[in-house]
């Protein structure tokens, strides 16, 4: 009986798991037939970086291109620490076709792909036409000079590696309603900065917080401080490790000018605090200024602050009235990997992502700006007002924008340079590293770096 009863069950697994076959092998004909987006490999493996522009534009730009391209099926892997996610994958050879990688690079993912030259080279990309577009190279639809910097050319050969996402200003944002209120001018200098803080004091609020957890936030002030005073070349060879870079009469300027926030000008307590944290502080108007970017608004969305707060953004200070003031702008990278198995598909996916339609989608979900040369007027009145003023600190008069970023370390050289530059500033502000120290500390790394190139 129990033979009798082994045997059916074996008789019917046999049956169940050929049927189950044959549908399997239905399905693959029937996908196959149905793929007429006239690309060979259909699917798409992509991994994007779920920072605070949140997951729905990436959930439904997928789909949208999974529509437009019938037959095409986009595998997506989305996370806030999609770096740590990948690395063990791409280290067994399973690389992405697409990756939308964090700007801040705080994983090293991006530094080593770029040390490694892992990165496609996507030129022909944007000497394309742009999709849905009659006569205009998606080069022409880019934000003017963002394409020839370094942060997406990184090999001084005019090659284009890293496709711009949301480049976008960044440097000292503050609540807009608290200065209307108070009827606090903007500061141009750091002498009118320390003044607005000494002023703001009297009614208990502190000049500035930061993420101490986080200090390499400070970048996005001081990086355009350093280029209102010692100007573009002075970044550049800072970018690019150059001997004396750092030590410079011009920079030491700009960083004695920055510690004088040491004196009684930071929230108590701020080193201890983590970007999100340091960010609510400001929006409850315990301080005046932060150092961080546009996408503040859509990561702080659920915050708590005070009543009628409304973010918005000013230039770093200047160490004189005469001096241009800069903003910095920096976003998160599209990167098309060297050994991805389907760069065709990812080249497409790529050009979708710019069309008029991502980038008003990416407005309505996420409230935040493509590196388009046309995005703030296509997203006017979708964007919020915040967003929307942030962004067009770009276009005041007398502001000029600079895009900053490290070059890549070479190959066999273990220093990481956003992390010798920045995480002593903590030090530096509670009084228990000097300038000199500091200084020092990053010529040290910086010729490290050297004797490996």
């Amino acid at each position: 009986m129990r033979k009798t009863k082994f045997k059916s069950l074996v008789m019917f697994l046999i049956v169940f798991i050929s049927a189950f076959a044959l549908f399997a092998q239905g399905s693959g004909e029937k996908a196959a037939a149905e793929n007429t987006s006239g690309f060979e490999d259909p699917v798409l493996n992509i991994a994007v970086f779920g920072g605070g522009y949140g997951d729905e534009y990436w959930y439904q730009i997928v789909e949208m291109f999974e529509e437009a391209y019938p037959g095409v099926t986009v595998n997506m892997q989305i996370s806030p620490t999609i770096g740590q996610i990948i690395t063990p994958q791409i280290a067994a050879g399973d690389w992405p076709d697409f990756m939308c990688c964090n700007g801040n690079d705080t994983q090293g993912l991006i530094t080593t792909m770029k040390r490694e030259k892992a990165i496609l080279d996507i030129t022909d990309v944007f000497d394309s036409p742009a999709l849905g577009e009659e006569g205009v190279t998606l080069r022409e639809k880019m934000m003017p000079g963002l394409l020839d910097s370094r942060k997406y050319a990184p090999y001084g050969d005019g090659r284009i590696y890293f496709a711009p996402f949301n480049c976008g200003p960044t440097g000292l944002v503050y609540n807009k309603t608290l200065f209307e209120k108070n009827g606090w001018e903007l500061p141009k200098t750091w002498d009118e900065f320390y003044a607005l803080g000494e002023e703001a004091a009297q009614q208990g609020i502190s000049l500035f917080t930061y993420p101490g957890i986080y200090p390499y936030y400070w970048e996005h002030m001081l990086i355009a401080a350093i280029t209102a005073h010692a100007g573009v070349d002075a970044i550049n060879a800072i970018m690019s490790y150059e001997e004396n870079s750092w030590d410079n009469p011009e920079v030491r300027e700009v960083l004695e000018e920055f510690v004088r926030m040491a004196q009684g000008y930071v929230l108590p307590g701020s080193e201890a605090l983590n970007h999100t944290q340091s960010q609510s502080e400001l929006m409850m108007d315990h301080a005046l200024f932060i150092s961080t970017g546009n996408w503040v608004e859509s990561e702080m969305a659920d915050a708590p602050r005070t009543e009628g707060f409304v973010f918005a953004m000013a230039p770093a200070p200047c160490v004189s009235e005469d001096e241009t003031s800069y903003i910095r702008n920096d976003g998160d990278t599209f990167i098309i990997p060297a050994e991805a198995d389907n760069t065709e598909l990812a080249k497409e996916f790529l050009r979708f992502l710019y069309t008029d339609e991502s980038v008003k989608l990416f407005a309505e979900k996420s409230n935040g700006v493509y590196a388009t040369a046309d995005a703030l007027e296509l997203v006017e009145g979708i964007v919020s007002d915040g967003v929307y003023g942030m962004y067009s600190v770009n276009n005041q008069p007398g502001v000029n924008a600079v895009v900053a970023v490290l070059d890549a370390v070479p190959d066999g050289c273990n220093v990481v340079p956003m992390d010798v530059i920045w995480n002593p500033v903590p030090d530096v502000l509670a009084g228990r590293m000097t300038i000199d120290q500091w200084i020092d500390q990053i010529e040290s790394a910086y010729a490290e770096i050297r004797s490996y190139m």
